[in-house]
């Protein structure tokens, strides 16, 4: 067993057995929270919260996966760990990139960051893009180039050209209050991208937009996809985005601590939203979502027939 800030190439037996096009594999993941305020991970204190427990799971290089489950079911935690953010877990999980670096659940640097969380293997983006609003359009897309330390012709040409990706290049030297709110969050999708990571994690990025800026850039994530072919994890609590987007639905449960059933869509992309498998399979996860009504002592949510989430209303058991 390897201990914390070892690193271990991703596991190949010389099978075929598809381990090597993992692109990252997760491996007895368990995070806890002590209900006095401590830390629980290992600890035999009765007094703590489950919130992840003994994850398996592994992610193939260029899959678009969506994450989706109740409130409190650790959606948001399980994308902290990957990003490296939060580093407080069980000691014996494994987080291995197809690089052959275990992520290090150690030295943790509690330090401030923005909306991105930038390293070479994987970025977070935030439902919020926290852009800084005292530089200009690009100069925000460099921003991660300009902290490697890239030439400055380099990273200008790296920024326009994703900057073009998401279509803003008019807006270049726009500052941030100038934008719109989808405006905002495509630039956030372009800076993530222009450091060029293996696997792009996205934490409800278009829950605060409405309706027609989502379905708008729900299409342009989907191309930015197929031109790039980053692995994507994406977390949300719309189901018919989940199902639109995810060449795999992964349902976590809150009663569980993890993973409750997962979901092939087999229907290729572009894909219409409207189309009869994408209406069946988002009714047959929330046909599964009903399930966790009672999971809870807190909340009950309910769901319309397009996946949103429309109502979260406490109850006692």
């Amino acid at each position: 067993m390897l201990s914390k800030g070892e690193s271990k190439p991703p596991e190949n037996n010389g099978n075929n057995d598809g381990n090597i096009n993992n692109i990252l594999q997760i491996k007895n993941l368990s995070k806890a929270y002590h209900t006095n305020g401590g830390r629980s991970n290992n600890s035999d204190s009765q007094a703590k919260y489950i919130v992840l427990h003994n994850i398996n799971i592994d992610i193939k290089e260029g899959e678009f996966v969506t994450i989706v489950g109740p409130s409190g079911c650790g959606k948001s935690t399980f994308l902290n760990i990957i990003a490296g953010i939060d580093k407080e877990y069980s000691s014996d999980a494994e987080i291995i990139f197809n690089t052959g670096r275990f992520d290090s659940a150690s030295s943790n640097n509690n330090d401030d960051r923005d909306s991105t969380h930038y390293n070479q293997d994987k970025i977070l983006i935030f439902q919020e893009p926290a852009l800084f609003p005292w530089l200009t359009v690009i100069e925000n897309v460099e921003f991660g180039l300009k902290v490697a330390k890239l030439p400055k012709d380099k990273r200008k040409a790296i920024a326009k050209h994703y900057i073009e990706m998401v279509q803003l290049s008019n807006f270049a030297n726009a500052y941030i209050h100038q934008l719109s709110g989808g405006m905002k969050q495509r630039i956030a999708i372009a800076r993530a991208l222009a450091i060029d990571p293996k696997i792009l994690l996205m934490d409800e990025p278009f829950t605060a937009l409405d309706v027609n800026t989502r379905q708008s850039l729900q299409r342009q994530l989907l191309q930015i996809h197929r031109a790039t072919h980053k692995t994507i994890l994406f977390v949300t609590h719309n189901i018919h985005e989940a199902v639109t987007l995810g060449d795999r639905v992964i349902l976590f449960s809150r009663k569980l601590a993890g993973i409750k059933k997962q979901f092939t869509i087999n229907l290729p992309h572009p894909r219409d939203p409207n189309h009869p498998i994408v209406d069946a399979m988002t009714k047959e996860i929330i046909n599964e979502f009903r399930e966790f009504e009672l999971e809870g002592l807190e909340t009950v949510e309910e769901y319309n027939d397009n996946g949103d989430l429309v109502a979260a209303a406490p109850i006692n058991i």
